[in-house]
């Protein structure tokens, strides 16, 4: 990453290349929680961040949480 930053730096006066240099790069997005009592865990990882994927992430939350149960997001 350390390298792609600066080659961009690098020619940041053509405006072409850095739309070249933006296509290469790709994004993943980590969406995870953890219950602190028992060690459970629930992670989603997305190419991006929109509603529909947070709501699946609270989906897979919910099909962890024990029926009975509370589930406390922050």
């Amino acid at each position: 990453m350390k390298h792609a930053l600066e080659s961009r730096i690098q020619r940041q006066g053509s405006g072409q290349q850095k739309e070249q240099d933006q296509e290469r790069l790709s994004y993943a997005y980590l969406f995870g929680v953890v219950c602190p009592a028992t060690g459970d865990t629930e992670a989603l990882i997305a190419p991006i961040m929109n509603m529909d994927v947070m709501e699946k992430h609270l989906a897979l939350i919910a099909q962890k949480v024990p029926k009975g149960r509370h589930a406390v997001i922050v």
